[in-house]
């Protein structure tokens, strides 16, 4: 529906409610004219998104019951008459009224109202990106776009599993986040505190959200399974999630203040990184449709990672790059182009005010209830574990709190008996020792050894967390010339066998480790 007509039909109501209004006041009470202004006041509630944009479908169904009310409201004295004769047999036990027999049927008008309600309630949209106002078909009418759209969700959905899977991590050992919400308001901030990813999905009004967390926290773990519970609702919603994580983004030339970065230079970085994990379909996919689909508020662009964007990693918080960084990322998120995201940053080297944010979600460390739920997955878990943490060992509560840290923990008691270690090295030092000890095939087929391989993590940790080029991913050719005496690429299959790192889908084979928590620890070896 055009709007035009949209104006056009809210016009035709209001004049037939105005009408009735009329006739009720002078045919019947002035109570029961007060109760059927507010039976029309709330069906204009319950159908104000057919004055808005919204799919076809839906907005038919609305329209519809509203003509239904509309005119069964403008013909109530012709009906009326007929229905109280019709019903008068069967209440005629019942007192007459007090006002005259032609009286309008309020209980018929109630009963109307509760169908239209009960209707509209099941055709909300209840969709976390929410649906966009244009069908899909007019903005892409090329038959194949839509399929071409199903294989490119389909394509990005394993790619993603494919991450989960580099890093170790189950689907079902997820455990909720709570995040406290801050939702700013005019002049007024409010706070509360809700699951992280309901938070997200339930606010359709915010046009970009603001995620913090300390390392560990479980923010890209939640940002990966929101990815791909949206991807499932592509279909019905005509939008599409996309995850992109920053400390891939190595700019091609240095930044300064008088050249800074761009926001153009950040839209070319996502279409390059989805060309790099893509493939021949789907980059011809990105190539041809991106720039549209973004303009038209097609992408919830997840942006995850700010504070590890390899040119941040020598800044202070105060740098004038995380300022130009926080600009240039809300411009693209939510500048000319009707798209929304999201932003994911730890608290140190947090975007700045620049990034103008009115809802933003502070991950909260693990409830005790959450750190036994999470113990309680490992398929070694005793309840001795649990006392242990609680009451005997309580110095390793605020640790458990942190879910990183607390799966390092279930693994160290997996192979200890349910026991804690000394400290939190241990449990880095053990969980490293157990998934070499694991891969000893895959070493001794590449002909090394596991301290060799460890010595290579220390090596490679440390240029990473000191060169002001690298960041915390360097492509293989960049550490075969930077490490000429390592075998790199089998030092590197083997890392990955053992789940300590990962190579990108991109040309360039960018290897990091799974965690920036194990390039610290292998730094402080060092």
């Amino acid at each position: 529906m055009s709007p035009q007509s949209r104006y056009l039909s809210l016009y035709i109501f209001l004049a037939i409610a105005v009408v009735s209004l009329v006739i009720s006041f002078k045919i019947n009470t002035w109570l029961e004219t007060v109760v059927l202004a507010v039976v029309i006041v709330i069906l204009t509630v319950l159908t104000k998104s057919i004055w808005e944009p919204a799919h076809q479908g839906a907005t038919n169904v609305r329209l519809n019951s509203l003509k239904v009310a509309a005119t069964a409201v403008a013909l109530q004295p012709w009906w009326k008459p007929l229905l109280n004769s019709v019903s008068k047999p069967f209440f005629n036990k019942l007192p007459p009224p007090a006002n005259s027999p032609e009286a309008p049927s309020i209980a018929v008008l109630v009963f109307l109202t509760l169908v239209i309600l009960i209707v509209n309630y099941y055709l909300q949209d209840r969709t976390a990106m929410g649906k966009h106002p244009t069908p899909i078909e007019k903005e892409f009418p090329e038959k194949s776009y839509q399929d071409r759209l199903k294989a490119f969700c389909n394509y990005f959905a394993d790619d993603i599993r494919k991450i989960d899977r580099e890093n170790r991590w189950n689907p079902d050992a997820y455990i909720p986040l709570e995040a406290e919400v801050e939702v700013q308001s005019g002049n007024k901030r409010l706070r509360k505190v809700t699951d992280l990813l309901n938070a997200i999905r339930s606010d359709k009004k915010s046009r970009v959200f603001l995620v913090l967390g300390d390392p560990g926290s479980g923010k890209s773990v939640a940002l990966r399974k929101l990815c791909l519970e949206l991807f499932q609702e592509s279909e019905k919603t005509g939008k599409v999630p996309l995850y992109i994580n920053l400390k891939e983004w190595r700019s091609e030339r240095p930044w300064t203040e008088d050249s800074p970065p761009t926001v153009e230079e950040l839209q070319q970085f996502v279409v390059d990184n989805l060309i790099g994990r893509g493939d021949y379909y789907t980059n011809e996919f990105v190539r041809a449709a991106f720039d549209k689909m973004l303009l038209h508020g097609r992408f919830f662009i997840i942006l995850d990672s700010f504070d590890e964007i390899p040119a941040v990693l020598d800044e202070q918080e105060n740098s004038w790059l995380i300022d130009k960084l926080s600009d240039i990322t809300h411009r693209f998120l939510c500048g000319a182009t009707q798209s929304r995201g999201l932003l994911a940053s730890r608290f140190f080297r947090k975007p700045t005010s620049k990034f103008d944010v009115k809802t933003t979600l502070e991950i909260r460390p693990l409830t005790e209830n959450k750190i036994i739920k999470l113990l309680q997955k490992s398929l070694s878990y005793d309840q001795s574990l649990v006392r242990r943490i609680f009451k005997e060992r309580q110095e390793f509560v605020p640790i458990a709190r942190n879910p990183f840290t607390a799966t390092l923990i279930s693994s160290y008691a997996q192979d200890h008996d349910n026991n804690l270690p000394q400290n939190q090295a241990d449990l880095y030092a053990s969980y490293i020792e157990r998934n070499l000890e694991a891969s000893m095939d895959r070493i001794q087929k590449n002909q090394l050894t596991k301290e060799k391989v460890i010595k290579f993590s220390i090596d490679v940790s440390d240029m990473m967390l000191t060169s002001q080029t690298s960041g915390l991913e360097a492509s293989i050719s960049e550490l075969k010339a930077r490490f000429p005496n390592y075998p790199v690429e089998k030092v590197i299959d083997v890392l990955k066998y053992a789940r300590l790192g990962r190579l990108g889908s991109g040309d360039e084979n960018q290897f990091s480790f799974v965690h920036r928590r194990f390039n610290e620890y292998f730094v402080v070896r060092r």
